[in-house]
């Protein structure tokens, strides 16, 4: 998952990518479906389900009162 970000944010730090685009590269990538692989990018940029929060997200990632993060588009 985080291979597939830095491609396509072509190596340049702060920038923000598409989740349509994300979920794409993963399904073709890694066989992941877009279901899962969204879950898995939201747990990533939420700052309270990791330690050390790689993913910097930019939208409703929901918060700890309502965990459910906004629909993928």
């Amino acid at each position: 998952m985080l291979e597939n970000l830095e491609l396509l944010a072509s190596g340049r730090p702060g920038r923000h990518v598409k989740t349509s685009r994300v979920l794409a590269e993963v399904d073709k990538g890694l066989g992941l479906g877009p279901r899962y692989g969204y879950q898995v990018l939201v747990d990533l940029a939420r700052p309270w389900s990791v330690a050390l929060r790689l993913v910097s997200g930019h939208g409703n990632f929901g918060d700890r009162m309502f965990p459910e993060p906004a629909g993928a588009r």
